[in-house]
């Protein structure tokens, strides 16, 4: 006999996008050496973006202030946690 549980893992990925920006602006910022701040305040035009998934890893509890980064359930339902790894004070 057999079962089957559901197991949800919170994980860290990296994605890598291709983005389209002005180029007069980057070398603005490049020369400026303000780049963090037009990376961070740029509204990107993805052209595409695709997830790493070589790079997946999983978190624990305590990279998570101590919150599940897993919990298994007994079922489809998801109605009962049968496992979880949060840290209890």
């Amino acid at each position: 006999m057999t079962t089957t549980l559901i197991i949800d893992e919170k994980v860290t990925i990296w994605r890598r996008s291709e983005v389209i920006v002005n180029v007069a602006e980057l070398k603005k910022a490049r020369a400026e050496n303000k780049l963090k701040d037009f990376i961070s305040l740029s509204s990107w035009d993805y052209h595409n973006s695709e997830l790493l998934t070589e790079t997946e890893e999983s978190l624990l509890p305590i990279e998570n202030d101590n919150q599940a980064t897993m919990e298994v359930y007994n079922d489809s339902t998801l109605t009962k946690i049968i496992y979880s790894n949060a840290i209890q004070d």
